[in-house]
């Protein structure tokens, strides 16, 4: 079985949690009017486990999440074991000559993970113009951050 998992950027402080994605509706609203005073009404959250001590149950907890910061676990781990999540920039370290894809003599070895059609992928972002470059291995790349902390990594293609 495999783990359903997701993580998000708490929309206060910043951390990141890892769990369950839940998305719901505070109130269900009868009048425009109540509505249009509260338009804000959906909340993300991210539901995770805590451990306690001494045989007691553990601590299920839930942060507030922003939206655009959540993204489900792939199922996969890098070269050092760390998870790879929706949203993870990894860099592929093997430079091997026809390894990987070239554009205008450009080395394309960084990478981000995107969900598509059912499938993740890892695509480079270095040109709009430019199509995705899909990577078949995660067996020998490493997640060195993500769209949303390091966006600057994906400037140049290259760290």
């Amino acid at each position: 079985m495999r783990d359903i998992l997701f993580r998000g950027k708490d929309k206060d402080d910043g951390k990141w949690y890892e769990g369950a994605y839940r998305q719901y509706d505070d109130t269900t609203y009868c009048f425009k009017e109540d509505c249009d005073r509260h338009p804000e009404n959906t909340h993300h959250t991210i539901v995770f486990s805590r451990m306690t001590d001494w045989g007691l149950p553990n601590r299920h907890l839930q942060a507030e999440v922003i939206p655009e910061t959540v993204g489900q676990y792939t199922g996969l781990q890098d070269k050092n074991g760390k998870r790879v999540f929706e949203g993870d920039i990894v860099q592929f370290e093997d430079d091997t000559p026809g390894q990987y894809e070239y554009h205008d003599d450009i080395f394309m070895n960084v990478g981000v993970v995107e969900y598509n059609n059912g499938r993740f992928y890892f695509t480079n972002r270095v040109s709009v113009e430019m199509d995705d470059i899909i990577y078949e291995n995660i067996a020998d790349c490493t997640v060195i951050g993500n769209i949303h902390d390091n966006p600057e990594l994906l400037e140049n293609g290259n760290e």
